[in-house]
């Protein structure tokens, strides 16, 4: 089961991003017990979110790995409700960018049928992204997790539960490509 990230995460992450950072200054960056900030600080480093920097691996300085940092970035796409798939796409992410030798911010989306929705589906509603999807007893759950994948990579100009939504410059550049995939769009524009 992923683990959820609670305000006070992010602002470790956050934190240990600006700098090098212990349990004993983050509690009191962040007004909380150093016993907390440990134990958030271990969460975080099974995730690899957060690392430990040399040369002494018991110094107690933590900081920010690439994934950590593309996880704050990403901040504002995340919601409790949908952890597992924000999870999800975090790692898929690092793999993709990992495969094109790009950053994770670089990867315009994971799913073909992101990729799908952003060429044929018009007006872009989660009920029409539904209604051509073929599975029926899946169809709005599959309709929503398309849809939060677009938002996700920011392809879509607001969230995608808010009725009709337009596509943003990149979701533009998903739309034109002249690929079916989402393996193929990478090789399209990342060569």
């Amino acid at each position: 089961m992923p683990i959820t990230l609670s305000n006070t995460d992010f602002e470790i992450l956050r934190l240990c991003s600006e700098n090098r950072e212990t349990p004993v200054n983050l509690a009191s960056h962040l007004d909380i017990e150093p016993n907390y900030a440990s134990t958030e600080l271990t969460k975080l480093r099974r995730q690899d979110f957060i690392e430990r920097p040399g040369p002494a691996s018991n110094s107690g300085m933590n900081q920010t790995t690439k994934l950590g940092e593309f996880v704050l970035l990403k901040r504002d796409k995340y919601e409790h409700e949908r952890t597992e798939l924000f999870m999800v796409l975090v790692r898929r992410t690092s793999e993709r960018a990992d495969e094109f030798n790009i950053e994770p911010e670089d990867v315009l989306c994971y799913s073909s049928e992101a990729v799908r929705i952003c060429q044929q589906i018009r007006p872009l509603t989660i009920e029409n992204v539904a209604e051509s999807i073929d599975d029926d007893l899946s169809r709005m759950q599959n309709a929503i997790i398309y849809m939060y994948d677009a938002w996700f990579y920011d392809l879509l100009e607001t969230e995608p539960w808010e009725g009709e939504v337009a596509l943003t410059e990149r979701g533009h550049t998903v739309a034109t490509a002249d690929a079916d995939t989402a393996q193929e769009l990478h090789e399209e524009v990342y060569g």
